[in-house]
């Protein structure tokens, strides 16, 4: 495999923008470049970004996959891109969407809020404070979820019915969220799994330096936990176990061909159009 693909797109306003172009089939061809691309939140991007996105990378279609509430915060929203539209399309009704109540936990004292509700969402995810294994329960729920399965089966049919330009998808960070949605849309167009995890772990080239920010962050906090200080690290990149629980999820549901039949009413004849829509 080329390990050239998926490297990122330096953009001024984006840490984890890239074109799943490249990547080859089981049956031997190749995703077209510069159809479609994963990357984190576009609320940041500067104008030359614009003119990048728009211009070189002939962006027409942006699907958001951040809840509601996220979407809403003040300066959170996509900027508006010329000659683009931007498709709402939540993946997850919030972000504590099934999860339980927070267990009691110490009060760590974080003025930052935005790592203070990581923490406190951490906490949601396992009553230990350890992101490790807890995530990969995270994965499986966004298609076990009847919710999640409807929002994904609606974004699968937004990228089918791209026919000219560009299509870019993201949630957040375009890790977890954007990082299921990649393996759908890869999965779809029939790469390996060893590509779809290949192309997932490339997220943390890209954001160590948040994660060595935010173990940092935590220290000078006072933090004494170490469970808590690796797995509020570990939220900022991906791990391998968890889109292998996605992946196991699928296989368990049936393979591919059911996963996509039934549970994403997404027929055979439908992948073969998506295919030659984007492939070469």
């Amino acid at each position: 495999m080329n390990t050239n693909l998926g490297q990122r797109i330096p953009l001024e306003g984006t840490i984890n923008t890239r074109d799943l172009g490249g990547y080859t089939t089981l049956d031997g061809r190749k995703i077209r470049f510069g159809r479609i691309y994963r990357t984190d939140a576009l609320f940041a991007i500067t104008e030359k970004d614009k003119e990048t996105l728009s211009q070189k990378m002939n962006l027409r279609k942006v699907v958001d996959l951040r809840s509601i509430e996220e979407i809403g915060k003040p300066g959170k929203a996509d900027q508006q891109i010329p000659g683009c539209q931007i498709i709402v399309n939540p993946v997850q009704k919030s972000l504590n969407e099934c999860l339980p109540d927070p267990f009691p936990h110490p009060e760590y004292i974080i003025p930052r809020d935005d790592i203070k509700g990581t923490v406190e969402y951490l906490f949601r995810i396992d009553p230990n404070g350890d992101v490790t294994k807890a995530f990969e329960n995270v994965y499986q729920s966004f298609i076990m979820d009847p919710y999640g399965r409807e929002q994904y089966a609606n974004f699968l049919n937004i990228v089918y019915s791209n026919r000219e330009g560009a299509i870019a998808f993201h949630c957040a960070d375009g890790k977890d969220r954007a990082g299921v949605a990649a393996a759908i849309v890869l999965m779809a167009l029939g790469v390996s799994d060893e590509d779809i995890i290949y192309d997932y772990l490339l997220t943390n080239a890209n954001t160590w330096k948040k994660a060595q920010e935010r173990e940092q962050y935590l220290i000078d906090c006072g933090m004494k936990d170490p469970i808590v200080i690796s797995s509020i690290k570990a939220i900022a990149g991906v791990r391998e176990n968890w889109i292998r629980a996605f992946l196991n999820a699928v296989e368990g549901l049936g393979g591919r061909k059911r996963f996509f039949n039934e549970y994403l009413s997404f027929s055979d004849e439908k992948l073969e159009e998506l295919r030659k829509n984007y492939l070469e």
